[in-house]
Order: structure tokens, then C-alpha cells, then sequence
């Protein structure tokens, strides 16, 4: 399968975060990915309402890639320091964490980038269940039966 990608510019207003949500949806649902709507939706709202202002260089990009088996989402643009609070991990990533297979952030020079993954199982063979041995039924021949009985002194 060929990786599926969508690359989307997204601000941090109300009215864009619903944009948003409505291009990630209407991409999972293209992608037969119908299961990961309110997870992937609900990560993506959390890290651009985390993102507070645009970044100077412009709107804040929502990325999203699928191999067939993992899906990754990633949004640029969250300011460090909104990440962590006085008491460690800022709830919204702990919520991030719950919802996705794994998480993590990456700093550059662009700025940060959070991450998340899920991985999907729509596309994958259909796991092949072993089935019991269909039990074959011999009757002994009458001579062997008898060979087999122990002699009694």
C-alpha cells in the first residue's frame, strides 16, 4: 500500500480548529480509518488549543501520515514552555497519551513539533484462527483387535 500523507495549515481560533477537524475527519474517513475520528480529532484539538498564538513565520501545520499500519499525526508550532506546568506534563498531553499508542516532541530550529501514533488494524489480513483436527474415526479389524487383548494365565 502506498503511504497516504496530508499536510494542513491550520491557526488556533475556534472557527479554524473546526476546520480542521472537519479536513482530519473527512481524511480518516477517505482513508477508511472511521475508528481513529475522535481519537486523532480530540489530540489535534488539544495540541493546537496548546499552541495558543500563530507561530511569526505563519499558521501552525497539522501533518498526518499512514503506512497501512501506523498512523502518525504531527502539529508544529507549540511553544516549549506551555508543555510542562509547575506539577510536570501539562494535562493536555496526558490526555494526548491516553488517547494515542505513543507520543513524544521534537524541538528544531522551526520550532516544536508534537507527535502521536495509533496503530491501525483495518487494512491488515484478516487473522487465520486454527481449527480443531476433524477427529477420523478407524474401526480395527477384528484379527489386529484380538492380537492386542493380553492372555490371561
Amino acid at each position: 500500500m502506498d503511504p497516504r500523507y496530508v499536510h494542513i495549515d491550520a491557526g488556533v481560533t475556534t472557527q479554524d480548529i473546526a476546520l480542521v477537524d472537519r479536513d482530519v475527519t473527512a481524511r480518516l474517513l477517505g482513508w477508511g480509518l472511521g475508528a481513529y475520528v475522535r481519537p486523532v480529532g480530540s489530540c489535534v484539538d488539544i495540541l493546537l488549543r496548546l499552541a495558543g498564538e500563530p507561530r511569526a513565520g505563519g499558521a501552525h501545520t497539522v501533518e498526518m501520515w499512514w503506512n497501512g499500519r501506523h498512523l502518525i499525526t504531527a502539529v508544529s508550532g507549540t511553544q516549549p514552555g506551555v508543555l510542562r506546568d509547575a506539577t510536570g506534563l501539562h494535562p493536555g498531553l496526558a490526555r494526548v497519551a491516553a488517547l494515542s499508542d505513543g507520543w513524544g516532541v521534537c524541538t528544531g530550529r522551526s520550532g516544536t513539533l508534537t507527535w502521536f501514533s495509533h496503530r491501525t488494524h483495518e487494512h491488515q489480513p484478516a487473522l487465520r484462527v486454527p481449527r480443531p483436527p476433524t477427529p477420523v474415526l478407524h474401526t480395527a479389524r477384528a484379527l489386529e483387535a484380538e492380537a492386542f487383548i493380553p492372555a490371561v494365565p
